[in-house]
C-alpha cells in the first residue's frame, strides 16, 4: 500500500511567535499590576515596569543570538508527514492512555477517592492527598502529553475522535482539582492550533470568549477550594476594585499580579546566595521521594521573601535571582529565549512538540517556574522516548495538503 506524505502548512502567526507572546504576557501582567487593585501590591508601577523590561531583555538576547546564529534555518512554511507516521503515533498513542488508565485506576484505589468525590462529600482530605508521589508527576507529564499528541493527530487528519483525550484531560483536571493541569493543557493545545491555523477575527473572538468561560471556571473552582469571601480578604482588596467583575476575576488578577510583587520584593530585599550548584532553580526537577536524599532537610522556610504567604508563587525568576542574582535571570531567561526561538524554526513532529511545550512554560513563566518543574518538563521526555516515530519522507509519491486518513 501507497504510504501516502502529507503536506500541512504552517500559519507562522505573528503575534504567536516566541518573543511576541512573551513581550504580551509580561505585559498584560504590568497593565493589570498597575490598577493596584490590592493593598498587597505595595510596589509603584514604575518598580513593577523596570523588573518586567529586565527580564523581557533579556529573553530578547536569547531570541536575537538564535536569530543571528541562523537557529531558525531556511523559510519553511511546511510540515511533512506520511500516513505510515500518523497511523503508528496513533497506535502508540492508544497503548500509552491505556497505560495511564491503569495506573491512574490503582492511585485511585490506593487513594480511596478522588479529590472532587471528597470535596462533595466533606471528609476533610484535599486535592493534596491524591495521587501516590513521584509517580502522580509522571502521569500528569504523560496525559499531557497524550492530549497534545491526540490534538496534532486531529489537526493532521480532521477526525473528531482524536478530541477525546483533549477534552478528557480538561474534564479530569476538575475533577482533581487541579487548575495547574487544566491551564497547561489549554494553553499547549492553544500554541499547537494556532501553529497550524492561521489567525482570523472570528476565531480570535472566539479565543476570547474561551478565556472568559477559563476565567470564570478558574474562579468557581477557586471558591470551591478556598470560598470566595475569604479570597476577597485574603487579596486585601481595596477600593480601587470594580465590584460587578465577576469573582474568577479576582482569582486570576491576584494569581497573575502577586507573582510579579513577590520577584519585586526579591530583587528589593534578598541577598543572592551566590549557589553554583543552583539547588534553588533546579530542586523541583528531582523525584520528590529522592529531594531529601539529595539536598538534605527541606523543612526549612523557603518562602521567606514572599509579601504574604496567601500567594505563594513568584514567577519563573525567583530561584535563579535567589542562586546567582541579576545574572542568574539573565542566563535563564536568554538560555529560553534562545531555544524556543531554535525550535520555532524546525517543523518536524518532535520540534513541534518540544515548541508548544517550551512555549507554554514562557506564557506561564509570569506565573511559576515550569522550565524546572518535573512533572510539566518531563513532557519533552515522555515526548522524545514515547512518541518520537522514525518515518521517511517519499518523493516518489504524490504528496497533497490537508488528506484525511482512517486512523
Amino acid at each position: 500500500m501507497t504510504d501516502e506524505v502529507i503536506i500541512k502548512p504552517i500559519a507562522r502567526n505573528l503575534i504567536f511567535g516566541p518573543l511576541a507572546m512573551f513581550f504580551i504576557v509580561w505585559n498584560v501582567v504590568l497593565f493589570l499590576y498597575s490598577f493596584h487593585f490590592s493593598e498587597l501590591l505595595y510596589y509603584s508601577t514604575a518598580q513593577a515596569f523596570l523588573a518586567t523590561y529586565f527580564i523581557i531583555g533579556c529573553f530578547f538576547i536569547g531570541w536575537l543570538l538564535a536569530k543571528l546564529g541562523g537557529g531558525q534555518g531556511k523559510s519553511n512554511n511546511s510540515h511533512i508527514v506520511t500516513s505510515s507516521f500518523l497511523t503508528v503515533l496513533n497506535k502508540r498513542k492508544r497503548f500509552f492512555f491505556r497505560l495511564w488508565c491503569l495506573v491512574t485506576f490503582i492511585e485511585i484505589i490506593y487513594c480511596q477517592g478522588i479529590p472532587i468525590i471528597w470535596m462533595l462529600i466533606g471528609n476533610g482530605k484535599t486535592y493534596f492527598d491524591f495521587g501516590i508521589a513521584s509517580v502522580h508527576g509522571f502521569l500528569n507529564s504523560l496525559i499531557l502529553s497524550l492530549s497534545l499528541v491526540s490534538y496534532y493527530l486531529y489537526l493532521q487528519t480532521k477526525r473528531k475522535n482524536h478530541l477525546f483525550i483533549p477534552i478528557f484531560t480538561c474534564f479530569w483536571a476538575l475533577a482533581v482539582i487541579s487548575r495547574n493541569l487544566l491551564i497547561v493543557n489549554i494553553i499547549q493545545l492553544a500554541i499547537l492550533h494556532f501553529y497550524f491555523v492561521k489567525i482570523n477575527y472570528y476565531k480570535l473572538l472566539k479565543s476570547l470568549l474561551l478565556l472568559f468561560v477559563l476565567i470564570l471556571v478558574f474562579g468557581v473552582v477557586g471558591d470551591f477550594r478556598t470560598g470566595k469571601e475569604a479570597f476577597f480578604n485574603l487579596a486585601v482588596v481595596n477600593d480601587n476594585y470594580p465590584d460587578w467583575l465577576p469573582s474568577g476575576f479576582l482569582w486570576v488578577y491576584m494569581y497573575l499580579v502577586t507573582p510579579l510583587n513577590n520577584l519585586i520584593n526579591v530583587f528589593t530585599l534578598v541577598v543572592p546566595e551566590w549557589n553554583v550548584g543552583l539547588s534553588n532553580s533546579t530542586v523541583l526537577l528531582i523525584p520528590s521521594f529522592l529531594r531529601n536524599v539529595i539536598y538534605g532537610d527541606l523543612s526549612y522556610d523557603s518562602t521567606y521573601y514572599l509579601v504574604t504567604q496567601a500567594f505563594n508563587v513568584s514567577t519563573a525568576y525567583v530561584d535563579p535571582y535567589r542562586d546567582l542574582g541579576y545574572s542568574g535571570v539573565f542566563i535563564f531567561a536568554s538560555v529560553a529565549g534562545f531555544f524556543v526561538t531554535y525550535l520555532n524554526g524546525k517543523t518536524n513532529f518532535k520540534s513541534i512538540m518540544f515548541f508548544c511545550i517550551l512555549m507554554q512554560c514562557n506564557v506561564l513563566s509570569v506565573f511559576y517556574n515550569h522550565y524546572m518543574y518535573l512533572p510539566i518538563i518531563f513532557q519533552l521526555v515522555v515526548i522524545y522516548f514515547c512518541f518520537t516515530v522514525s518515518y521517511k519522507k517519499r518523493t516518489s509519491v504524490h504528496a497533497r495538503t490537508e488528506k484525511k486518513h482512517n486512523i
